[in-house]
């Protein structure tokens, strides 16, 4: 069995810090869109923290799971919405990061 629970979910806060808040298995979306997939915690932020350089206003979320943290945007229920969203974000005329993927959690 493929076991991609998370152990770990940080947010961006608007003050550009990092929380870890509380989450549970029902609050975790099933499908993120993943802009990032990183090694170590360390890398994820720093690589979080060139977004924000470089203007990048969305939300950003760190998933870690099978040893990678994965910096996603958005979580969807279904993959025919997660894919939806892909679709209208690599249909945009100038995405600002290429290579944006859907992540199953579980």
């Amino acid at each position: 069995t493929n076991d991609d629970t998370p152990s770990q979910i940080e947010t961006l806060s608007d003050n550009n810090t990092i929380t870890t808040p509380a989450i549970t298995q029902e609050s975790l979306p099933r499908y993120i869109l993943v802009i990032g997939s990183l090694p170590t915690k360390v890398l994820a932020q720093k690589q979080i923290a060139e977004f924000v350089e470089m203007g990048i206003t969305d939300h950003i979320n760190i998933f870690e799971g099978n040893g990678r943290y994965r910096l996603y945007i958005e979580g969807y229920n279904t993959i025919h919405e997660a894919q939806e969203r892909l679709d209208e974000i690599n249909a945009q005329a100038q995405t600002p990061v290429a290579g944006i993927w859907i992540c199953s959690t579980r």
